[in-house]
């Protein structure tokens, strides 16, 4: 008989990605997106106008480019996948909060 778990996993943020990951490819990028990863960190999750916002930027479609342009090919490098990550649905396991449309640090980026 298989049994299901009904308590969730560890959170998977807190098991790979480090802050010494973060710390690299926020050295690797410029400050406003090292700002965006590093409030990713702190909060697990972002809606794009607070990304907009802590990064300073004046629009979200930069913003969207920031993202696709500058983070995740530096944490490719780094890490051998993006970083940042769209979410339509998603549940935080630290708060149990369902989160809607929110972008996420990326749970399968691992140190290398």
């Amino acid at each position: 008989m298989v049994t299901q778990r009904s308590e969730p996993e560890l959170n998977k943020r807190e098991a790979h990605i480090k802050p010494r990951d973060i710390k690299e490819i926020a050295q690797e990028v410029d400050e406003q997106s090292g700002r965006m990863l590093w409030y990713l960190w702190g909060h697990r999750n972002a809606k794009l106008y607070e990304l907009k916002k802590i990064s300073g930027e004046t629009s979200d479609m930069k913003v969207l480019i920031r993202i696709r342009d500058m983070i995740n090919p530096a944490a490719r490098c780094l890490l051998g996948k993006p970083i940042m990550v769209f979410e339509r649905s998603a549940i935080d396991y630290h708060t149990g909060e369902h989160i809607l449309y929110s972008w996420w640090l990326n749970e399968e980026a691992t140190s290398h």
